[in-house]
């Protein structure tokens, strides 16, 4: 009895598993979804980075006291990480070339966005990566902000993509 029970819970959660496995996937964002699915629409997708990233930004001020005796430097770090997980939306008007994409709303009601532009390549496979000044710094609200992640391949952005499927399935017994 207690084997039949163990074969049936295994079946249960082998196949649990594999219909989560294959219902959801996150394949990035291309110009050709863009074209398949039109702007309004893209617009209510929800979408993802590749990996973690890190935002920092160094604020650092120079002080000196009355006496010209003592100098302070004031360094203020910023740091704002976006886990791959974190869903965001297109902000703004959305093109082929270029996205805003808003993670967070601030305590004062505002969206800070990042930019993520096509990059046509080969080796990119015209993916959206983060639109990054000639300093290598993006932009997230007002400020500029270096980046880091981990790896060499830089973050581009995913979307969420559920399947369906269904199948039916007989035996025909033939006429008599």
């Amino acid at each position: 009895m207690e084997k039949i029970f163990s074969y049936r819970f295994c079946t249960v959660c082998l196949l649990v598993s594999v219909l989560l496995i294959g219902c959801v996937s996150r394949p990035p964002v291309t110009q050709d979804l863009y074209n398949e699915i039109g702007k309004d629409v893209f617009s209510q997708f929800r979408f993802y980075i590749s990996k973690d990233i890190q935002l920092t930004k160094v604020d650092t001020s120079t002080d000196v006291n009355d006496r010209a005796t003592i100098v302070t430097t004031k360094i203020e770090r910023d740091i704002i990480q976006i886990k791959h997980s974190t869903a965001g939306r297109v902000q703004g008007e959305p093109s082929e070339k270029r996205f805003e994409i808003g993670f967070e709303q601030l305590k004062d009601g505002t969206i800070p966005t990042l930019v993520f532009v096509q990059k046509l390549s080969r080796a990119t496979e015209g993916r959206y990566y983060l639109d990054k000044d000639p300093r290598g710094k993006v932009k997230y609200g007002d400020a500029y902000y270096t980046v880091a992640y981990k790896g060499r391949d830089e973050p581009y952005l995913l979307h969420l993509r559920a399947s369906r499927e269904k199948t039916t399935k007989r035996t025909v017994k033939g006429l008599k």
